[in-house]
């Protein structure tokens, strides 16, 4: 793995806190079949299914049991996880998808976005709510909520609400997982920091949330706690979110 940027939390792993212009190798790290990038953390699934994270730990983001950062960006086993698939880190929490469907998170949870039924902070992983029915689960989630893709082309979501982005038709936040209204035939989700989006299995894209700058391509700047379809887009193949666009 080779990163690169702001580096003031260890984020790079390269043993720094400078700032690196240009890929620099993460260090003892190899074998790696996915990563997922956080705010200021990052972590990476390994040939084995456990997973390793460094960079800013404040509310407990590299799962290793503990708080504080790893300014050294020593790499942190994450702790009891294993069969590991996928992997997705917002601005303090992460999230991992397991071989069995069942999906784990850990770190700052205020609003819920760990989706385990509380607002506690977990320095582990903690199983969200639902069991083993978690299909797909994108590497970036959001900045303060979660979703991934169910069995069956539908979709959940979990954590803060203000904006839409849990998809249910209200704004409040939840701290389990909530089935994203009136979606079917979903088999890409993607999270920006507060809306998120799906391809569908015709090619067409739907996303719902903050609306502020048109992140939802529907047309208007009005924010959605239901499902909106991006206009004139089909054949879509892949889709990433940012902060205030899609």
């Amino acid at each position: 793995v080779w990163c690169w940027g702001r580096n003031q939390e260890g984020q790079i792993g390269d043993g720094s806190t400078k700032d690196q212009l240009q890929p620099i190798a993460v260090k003892s790290l190899a074998g790696v079949t996915t990563i997922a990038v956080g705010d200021e953390h990052a972590c990476a699934v390994q040939k084995d299914g456990t997973a390793v994270c460094w960079g800013q730990n404040y509310l407990g983001q590299l799962g290793n049991g503990a708080t504080g950062g790893t300014k050294d960006g020593k790499l942190e086993t994450v702790f009891g996880l294993k069969d590991v698939k996928a992997m997705g880190a917002g601005r303090r929490h992460t999230c991992a998808l397991k071989i069995d469907d069942s999906l784990w998170c850990w770190g700052g949870n205020s609003y819920g976005q760990l989706g385990n039924g509380s607002a506690t902070t977990k320095l582990v992983p903690t199983a969200v709510k639902g069991g083993k029915i978690f299909k797909s689960l994108p590497p970036a989630v959001g900045w303060d909520h979660t979703c991934a893709l169910n069995k069956g082309g539908t979709a959940s979501c979990w954590g803060g609400g203000k904006n839409g982005q849990i998809g249910n038709g209200t704004k409040a936040s939840t701290n389990a997982p909530a089935t994203v209204a009136n979606l079917a035939g979903a088999k890409v989700i993607a999270m920006g920091n507060y809306h998120s989006c799906v391809i569908k299995n015709d090619g067409k894209v739907s996303c719902w949330g903050s609306n502020s700058y048109g992140q939802l391509g529907d047309g208007t700047k009005e924010s959605s706690a239901g499902v909106r379809s991006v206009l004139g887009l089909s054949g879509v193949l892949a889709i990433a979110a940012g902060q205030a666009h899609t």
